[in-house]
């Protein structure tokens, strides 16, 4: 493949499905994985126990992982038999160029290392593809994948996001954000994106339909409730969120089995943070910093300038502020500290209605999820 061309055409990276039953296959075992991404949204304390998400999992999450992992990367046209190490070096640090051909190796030796399970190995493969071929969806889906694995939700879906930019309907890519979304609790946004590829993707008809049913809307949720039920007829919730539908009636059980769990405390505008940064001035230095948050969730300290914070817990606060630290070279390990020191806003419900009051989200120059 010469420079100019895009490496969406190659058959042996592709990211869409060759088959309906390969795409139905997928999303059923991303539905399966739901309280993965629920899971990553839930208290610090337990998130910072947490090294590898798979690894607290036991062998029952390990098969699921290798499910989705194979599926992803079936529906990607990859042959599990690749071995990973015949893969192409990443390119070195610094070294900016387009090379869709070697972008195109490097996201195949990606899905290799997803398919034996090995996302934090397989991340850098996608990181150094979409740096070789931005317009590479297959690696940024890829990258979204293995950022949702590492329970960085926010990470993922600028990966995603981008991924749909090039390619509006990629279903695996929606799929993704409509998962994120609904677990962080933004419907609206959620909705938007599996309505997408919600006729060719079941995934996405299972979450239209637990969203609905949570909301009070209940002959959109039998509509898609039907469509699962005729798509997987052994599906014993399937049925039941239909039957709960056309009974225009949640009970206590099936609501906590299908609504996300709920959001931690989102920074947001009128918030005083304090954040706390080792050695930003200059070596066994500490750097406290009290800022009230603006309006647009902006927050600006010393050398880093201005950056949002908005709709960010205070881990995931930490850890943009880390990424930025690294980016600009600044530190190489850093050590930061983020706390809400007072609290203007309100975690967002744990249930929903067809009148939930959603506060919009706002495009600006930090990574909230939008």
């Amino acid at each position: 493949m010469g420079a100019g061309e895009d490496s969406r055409t190659d058959p042996e990276v592709s990211a869409a499905s060759d088959t309906p039953d390969q795409d139905a296959l997928l999303d059923d075992a991303i539905r399966q994985a739901d309280q993965r991404l629920v899971a990553s949204l839930q208290k610090d304390e337990l998130r910072r126990r947490r090294r590898r998400w798979w690894a607290l999992g036991g062998t029952a999450m390990t098969i699921t992982i290798a499910v989705v992992a194979g599926l992803i990367l079936s529906s990607a046209g990859v042959k599990p038999g690749a071995t990973p190490e015949t893969a192409p070096a990443i390119p070195a640090a610094g070294v900016r160029q387009v090379d869709p051909k070697q972008a195109a190796l490097l996201t195949t030796s990606g899905w290799q290392l997803a398919w034996a399970g090995k996302w934090d190995e397989a991340n850098p493969k996608f990181e150094a593809a979409v740096k070789l071929d931005p317009s590479n969806t297959n690696a940024w889906n890829g990258l979204g994948w293995c950022r949702v694995c590492a329970q960085d939700d926010i990470g993922a879906v600028q990966a995603f996001k981008k991924c749909v930019e090039l390619e509006p309907d990629h279903p695996p890519a929606n799929k993704g954000l409509g998962q994120i979304y609904f677990s962080r609790r933004h419907d609206q946004k959620a909705e938007a994106h599996w309505l997408k590829v919600a006729d060719k993707a079941s995934g996405a008809q299972y979450g239209l339909a637990k969203m609905y049913l949570l909301q009070g809307k209940y002959a959109e949720a039998a509509k898609w409730a039907e469509k699962m039920v005729a798509a997987s007829p052994d599906d014993e919730l399937a049925k039941r969120i239909l039957a709960a539908a056309k009974a225009k009636t949640l009970g206590p059980e099936l609501r906590k089995r299908i609504e996300p769990a709920p959001r931690e405390y989102e920074i947001g505008p009128g918030d005083v943070v304090e954040i706390t940064i080792h050695e930003l001035i200059r070596a066994g230095s500490i750097t406290t910093e009290t800022r009230t948050v603006s309006n647009l969730g902006n927050v600006n300290l010393p050398i880093l300038g201005k950056i949002n914070l908005n709709q960010m817990t205070e881990e995931e606060a930490e850890a943009f502020i880390k990424s930025k630290l690294t980016d600009r070279d600044l530190l190489a390990h850093p050590i930061v500290n983020v706390v809400v020191r007072e609290k203007r806003q309100r975690t967002r419900p744990a249930t929903r209605s067809s009148k939930t009051i959603r506060t919009p989200l706002r495009t600006t120059n930090g990574p909230s999820v939008n």
